[in-house]
């Protein structure tokens, strides 16, 4: 067996030596050796979503793979119930649907990671949540999926899609038993700012919908409520990424999960808090309900 490993390596080694000769600089053959190197991959879609995360991953550290490869990236550990694991964290590219997505199938396909997690801020549903509550996205859609008919007098009808894509049924059993324990409210009672917040912390587990538009209307919010049932939030990524973890290999698909904390409702709702402490907050619950699930709940 050893002599097998040792050509096995030889081969290799060949192979590397080869590109530099021939002044390739990427290869499929640097790519093969980051398979597996990490548990997990966090993904954000903003700065402040990005810092929210390294903030709960211990020796965080930057981390080049290619020089070709445009995005700049952290590695770190997270205490899972037997080990640390090992996380990467790649800086996002921008908001939205696309970029989630995009993101997704570049790191899926260059490290197979077993898990895939997305962490950060959301609309939440104003009758549903309070700022800084935790939405689980057991499902997500994209609601801008629509089939518009004009009519000949003009007037239109609207058809809805509803292409759901769902997580790891095993993941979710685990949530529910999450979000039952003590430890949701013990994420505020550990905010540093938290006489400030007035209503206990809550995590709800449900339909996170997806749209490439920021929005700031009622009547949207309205429309999204009233076609789909029991809608918890909305946000600009995560059918992006739940889309691309489900497509990319049929043999290496990650868990997937997007962890959002509700910032606002939406529309035009007047908040006691200051936007930027609206913010703080719901960064923090997002990405300590994160790192609290990994620490109790990952094997």
């Amino acid at each position: 067996m050893s002599d097998f490993r040792n050509i096995i390596q030889s081969c290799k080694e060949f192979k590397k030596e080869a590109i530099e000769l021939l002044g390739i600089d990427q290869s499929f053959h640097e790519f093969e050796e980051h398979h597996g190197l990490f548990e997990a991959v966090i993904i954000t879609a903003s700065s402040d979503e990005f810092e929210s995360v390294k903030s709960i991953v211990d020796s965080i550290k930057p981390v080049i793979f290619n020089k070709n490869d445009s995005t700049i990236y952290y590695q770190g550990t997270i205490q899972s119930k037997k080990k640390a694991i090992k996380v990467l964290i790649p800086f996002p590219y921008s908001m939205g649907l696309e970029a989630a997505s995009s993101l997704t199938t570049k790191v899926i396909s260059n490290f197979r990671p077993r898990y895939i997690f997305m962490v950060g801020i959301c609309a939440g549903n104003k009758n549903l949540c309070k700022i800084g509550d935790v939405i689980i996205a057991e499902k997500s859609l994209n609601y801008h999926s629509i089939v518009e008919i004009e009519r000949k007098d003009e007037s239109k009808d609207k058809k809805f899609m509803h292409n759901l894509c769902s997580i790891n049924g095993h993941l979710k059993n685990q949530l529910e038993l999450y979000t039952k324990s003590k430890a949701i409210q013990s994420i505020k009672e550990s905010y540093p700012h938290k006489s400030k917040i007035e209503s206990p912390l809550k995590a709800h587990i449900g339909l996170l919908v997806t749209g490439s538009s920021l929005l700031r209307s009622s009547a949207i919010m309205k429309e999204i409520n009233d076609v789909y049932i029991g809608v918890k939030g909305l946000d600009m990524e995560t059918y992006g990424l739940y889309y691309s973890a489900t497509q990319v290999f049929k043999d290496y698909a990650p868990n997937f999960l997007s962890v959002k904390s509700v910032n606002d409702y939406g529309d035009n709702t007047e908040h006691k808090l200051e936007t930027n402490e609206r913010r703080n907050y719901s960064l923090y619950t997002s990405s300590n309900t994160l790192k609290r699930f990994i620490n109790e709940y990952l094997e």
